[in-house]
């Protein structure tokens, strides 16, 4: 589906993910039986940039209850969303992730379905997620969107 780039993750001495091995190869995501390096290569697509996180002005931990109420957060939407995960799902690469935080969250329970659906579309060539709910499903996001969303959700 996708063209590799070529990643290399390392999990152990002796471990390596190798993305044209794995990536859009017809393999089966199955983290039981799937090697560790790969489940941990997925688990590393999913992290949320530090450079995101220090411009997007989230609340910081240490913040005090007071001040976290007047803090801003991105909106959850009360859509019901009734597309297919997998439509959410595009092999192209992202297209933008500076207005993140000013569009609408879908719901808790469609994030946890996008994260359960997240393992096999990666291993097909996902690169970015498309939200079919806002401005007509035309912006590809980054595949950690859908933990950034679980964050704020």
């Amino acid at each position: 589906m996708a063209k590799s780039q070529g990643i290399v993750i390392e999990v152990d001495d002796d471990e390596f993910f190798k993305e044209e091995e794995w990536i859009g190869k017809g393999k089966k995501y199955d983290w039981e039986k799937l090697p560790g390096y790969v489940t941990s290569a997925k688990n590393t697509s999913l992290k949320i940039p530090e450079t995101f996180l220090h411009h997007a002005q989230l609340p910081q931990s240490n913040l005090s209850v007071a001040d976290f109420l007047l803090f801003k957060l991105p909106q959850l939407s009360s859509e019901i969303i009734s597309s297919k995960t997998s439509t959410w799902f595009s092999a192209d690469k992202p297209t933008t992730n500076n207005i993140l935080v000013s569009r609408p969250v879908p719901s808790p329970d469609f994030i946890n379905n996008l994260k359960a659906a997240y393992g096999q579309a990666w291993l097909d060539g996902a690169q970015s997620i498309v939200d079919q709910c806002f401005n007509d499903g035309t912006d590809h996001l980054p595949l950690w969107i859908i933990s950034f969303w679980k964050a704020v959700a």
